[in-house]
This record gives C-alpha cells, structure tokens and sequence, in this order.
C-alpha cells in the first residue's frame, strides 16, 4: 500500500528490490488484490532511476508484449498532458 511521505508530501511506492528508484508520477504498481500483505503480490512494476530510464518489472498474467504496451501507454499520457 502507498505510503504517505512527510518530505515529498505525497504517497509514494515500496519498491521490494529495486534501488534507485526516483519519486515520479510516472511510477506505478500493479498489485494481486487477494495478496495484499504479501510482499510477491506485485505483478507489475514501472519506475523511473534516471531522468530518461526506467524499469519495468512482470510476471504472470503479463507477458512482455502487455506490459511494455502499459508502461508506453502510461509515459505517452502522462509526457503529452504537460
């Protein structure tokens, strides 16, 4: 779950594994919601380490062609609405 964070005043991510990770709105989670609690619940994660570099984590349900298509989706939208 997000928690919320009193230096950047927002709700931010846990990215289990993964250093380097930089607070923007382009990081997302995509989470099993019978698992809550677990920390393996994450399906699918898409973060930003660098000013042009990402990351982009899956498992099943998501094959490679899926998740790049939403992690592409998600940058487009949200680089164009500026």
């Amino acid at each position: 779950m997000p928690e919320y964070n009193e230096i950047f005043q927002t709700y931010v991510l846990n990215f289990i594994r993964r250093p380097g990770i930089i607070p923007s709105e382009k990081n997302m989670q995509v989470i099993n919601s019978e698992y809550k609690e677990d920390s393996n619940n994450i399906l699918l994660q898409f973060a930003q380490t660098n000013k042009n570099e990402f990351i982009l984590d899956y498992k099943y349900p998501y094959n490679k062609i899926t998740a790049f298509a939403l992690a592409v989706t998600l940058l487009s939208s949200r680089t164009f609405c500026k």
